[in-house]
């Protein structure tokens, strides 16, 4: 799956909602959002004076429409979870709370994987 691109435009307008990707990709460099100076921040400088996108594009006329890469988050996996099933067992007996709490937890288990899978379909 190719990640999604945006412009500069859009890129700043996601900053001034607070909903700034962490990471994205500018001509082969990976940025990282850095909240106080809310601007992009890259490992090599770009010059000597800034390391940040923003403030380094804003230079150049037409840098608006300028296209990033947003990288997708790290923790954006899924993880597989099987069914919680409490079977009596030498040392205790599940209590209706217990079986109460197993029967929500499946619920959520279904509700995830129902999640993912309408996820992964919109993808293709």
């Amino acid at each position: 799956m190719k990640n999604k691109e945006i412009t500069i435009y859009e890129l700043i307008g996601l900053i001034k909602d607070n909903k700034a990707p962490k990471k994205i990709k500018y001509e082969n460099i990976i940025l990282k959002y850095d909240e106080v100076a809310q601007d992009y921040k890259a490992n090599s400088c770009f010059n000597n004076d800034t390391n940040y996108l923003l403030c380094h594009l804003f230079r150049y006329a037409g840098a608006l429409d300028t296209k990033v890469e947003i990288l997708p988050e790290e923790n954006d996996e899924w993880e597989d979870i099987e069914e919680y099933d409490l079977k009596p067992d030498d040392w205790s007996t599940p209590t209706q709370a217990d079986m109460e709490i197993q029967k929500r937890l499946n619920a959520v288990i279904k509700n995830q994987k129902y999640l993912k899978e309408r996820l992964e379909n919109k993808d293709e």
